[in-house]
């Protein structure tokens, strides 16, 4: 779903999509053990918080599945995030379970 703003001075912002999840939406991302990581290192066991995870669940990366293993329904750990070739900012990282996605949280990849 595309959302502008409209700043009431005849300026608008740049039209950016997002996912809305259903009201009763109990498939979600809390937090992750480390929003900040180093570049230049490989990063073990980043634990993923929420609810409603399942054996099936995927974890993304920049859009791309990654190893993570399930615990429970409300917790699983990416295995390993590879941050040695990667650029400094922001990523995305997200859950999906076959088409429904979880909301997405902002994993900053910090300059060496």
């Amino acid at each position: 779903m595309p959302l502008v703003v409209d700043n009431g001075n005849g300026k608008k912002t740049t039209a950016t999509s997002f996912q809305v999840l259903p009201a009763a939406s109990k498939f979600y991302i809390t937090q992750l053990s480390s929003h900040v990581l180093k570049r230049g290192q490989s990063h073990k066991n980043v634990v993923v918080q929420g609810s409603g995870f399942t054996s099936s669940t995927k974890i993304y990366f920049n859009d791309k599945v990654i190893a993570a293993t399930f615990q429970t329904s409300a917790q699983m750990t990416i295995t390993q995030l590879d941050f040695r070739s990667i650029k400094a900012g922001t990523y995305t990282i997200y859950a999906q379970n076959g088409s429904i996605k979880s909301n997405p949280v902002v994993l900053l990849a910090e300059p060496l």
